[in-house]
C-alpha cells in the first residue's frame, strides 16, 4: 500500500501510529498523521510564520480524545478521515512519489477534521504545500521524456545492427496512432 511514499512519508505513517499509540486511540485519525509530520519533517512548516511548531502541535494535541497508552504491537487501523487524507494526498501527488507535503495537503482537503481545522488557522494551506514541493514536472511530460529518450536509445542500438534487422525495430517503434 505504501510503495509510492518516500521514506520520510513512511516514517510520517509510523509516527502517526506511534502517536496514536501515545494518546490511548484504537485507530490513527488525521490529527496523528499531522504529528507524524511535525516530528519526521517539522522544516514542511516553515513556510508558515504564523506560530512556532511547539504551539501548532499543542493546537493539534488538543483535538485528541486522551485515553490510556496502547501497545504499539496491537493492529491500528485507520479512520474514514485518515483514509481520505492518504487518498487527497495520492490524488495531489499524481504518479510521483508521496511525501510528507502531500499526506499534510491530503489533511487539508479532507476538511472536516480538528486537524484541518488548525491547519487553515495557521495559515497552512495546498498552495503553500505545493509550494514547499517546487516546481514539478507534468506526469505526462515526464512520461513523454522517457519515451523520447528510449525511443533515441533503440535508434541508436538499431543502427548498429544489419540492414534487414533495422526496418523490424523501426516498425515496431511505431505506434498504432502514428501509423496511420
Amino acid at each position: 500500500m505504501f510503495e509510492r511514499y518516500t521514506e520520510e512519508a513512511r516514517r510520517v505513517i509510523f509516527f502517526a501510529r506511534h502517536a496514536a499509540s501515545e494518546f490511548g486511540s484504537t485507530s490513527i485519525e488525521p490529527e496523528h498523521l499531522v504529528l507524524g509530520v511535525i516530528r519526521e519533517t517539522p522544516g514542511v512548516f516553515t513556510p508558515v510564520p504564523q506560530t512556532s511548531i511547539e504551539d501548532f502541535k499543542r493546537d493539534i494535541e488538543a483535538g485528541i480524545v486522551r485515553g490510556p497508552k496502547i501497545a504499539t504491537s496491537v493492529d491500528m487501523p485507520m479512520t474514514a478521515a485518515a483514509k481520505k487524507c492518504l487518498a487527497y494526498a495520492t490524488k495531489e501527488a499524481e504518479r510521483g512519489d508521496i511525501k510528507p507535503e502531500h499526506l499534510v495537503i491530503g489533511a487539508i482537503v479532507e476538511g472536516t477534521s480538528h486537524a484541518a481545522r488548525v491547519l487553515r488557522a495557521n495559515g497552512v494551506t495546498p498552495d503553500r504545500m505545493r509550494e514547499s514541493l517546487g516546481p514539478a514536472m507534468d506526469a505526462s511530460a515526464k512520461n513523454q521524456d522517457i519515451v523520447d529518450g528510449l525511443k533515441a536509445q533503440i535508434a541508436r542500438m538499431a543502427e548498429a545492427l544489419s540492414p534487414e534487422i533495422e526496418p523490424a525495430i523501426v516498425f515496431s517503434l511505431e505506434t498504432p496512432a502514428s501509423s496511420e
